[in-house]
């Protein structure tokens, strides 16, 4: 079973594939990151493979024409109980924890809950940060991690036509040892594409994170899709295990603000006095 899965697994990122238009909306810049003060997992959540009927599960995806910014059908936006059944419904093996911390946003802007939904399926791993009260928390970065079991590998070059196939061409970036291979596609907040020698090229790919542990900035970017690939020690040419993180910096920073207008619409409503 998890030979067969090693083989099929990057077939699955391609699903449902977004096209590669160039514009993202916009918004209004912060500095923050996600906090290191994480609480213990909870362990395992309620099983509910038994409780998805998954012919009626649709992930979810940016609309015709725009850039492709899922992984696995979750995008920004999409709430916990539905990235649960997309995730089950992707990986059936996937064993579910969350974390909890906050988001410190600077500017004066009070905190927001952080929540990381951890899918441990083994070798295929995924990983899905939220934002918001308990209940109403949306997903803002996406990342899947898959490990290949040995005699199972994948090309270097296999894995990345796979993830241009489905996010666009990659700016192939120097990775920080030399059986690393990584590489950023960086949008500005509004819509460009932007190239590796553009000033804010390397502050919005380092700010989205190359993986589950690197915290993430809310930073002046729009969408970021970052990829690092490790290769086999001894074949520079076999990949070992691959990464891939999708962040929209501006559409977590307009989420989190519209959870501030919520609150502050709540705080201000007139108390009802007691009927009489």
């Amino acid at each position: 079973m998890a030979k067969h899965l090693a083989i099929i697994l990057p077939l699955a990122l391609l699903a449902a594939c977004g096209s590669k238009n160039e514009k993202q909306g916009d918004g209004a810049a912060v500095t923050p990151e996600a906090s290191a003060e994480v609480k213990a997992p909870s362990g395992p959540l309620t099983d509910i493979k038994n409780k998805v009927a998954c012919s009626t599960v649709k992930g979810q995806h940016a609309p015709e024409g725009a850039p492709a910014d899922d992984v696995l059908g979750i995008r920004s936006g999409t709430s916990l109980e539905d990235a649960k059944q997309i995730l089950t419904c992707a990986n059936n093996l996937y064993v579910y924890s969350e974390n909890e911390g906050t988001w410190s946003r600077g500017d004066e802007k009070p905190t927001q809950r952080f929540l990381r939904l951890s899918g441990d399926g083994g070798l295929d791993d995924v990983f899905v940060d939220f934002a918001g009260p308990k209940g109403t928390e949306r997903a803002v970065r996406m990342i899947r991690s898959i490990e290949y079991a040995e005699g199972t590998e994948q090309t270097v070059e296999g894995i990345k036509a796979s993830l241009e196939q489905k996010y666009g061409k990659f700016e192939e970036l120097r990775g920080y040892r030399s059986n690393y291979s990584t590489g950023s596609i960086v949008y500005s907040i509004d819509g460009q594409r932007l190239g590796v020698n553009n000033s804010d090229f390397d502050r919005c790919s380092r700010g989205a994170g190359f993986g589950a542990s690197d915290s993430a900035a809310l930073t002046n970017c729009g969408l970021v899709v970052n990829y690092n690939i490790e290769a086999r020690p001894n074949d520079s040419a076999v990949t070992q295990r691959f990464t891939v993180t999708v962040f929209d910096s501006m559409a977590a920073q307009r989420l989190m603000d519209g959870i501030d207008a919520t609150r502050k619409a709540a705080a201000e409503k007139p108390t009802e006095g007691p009927r009489l």
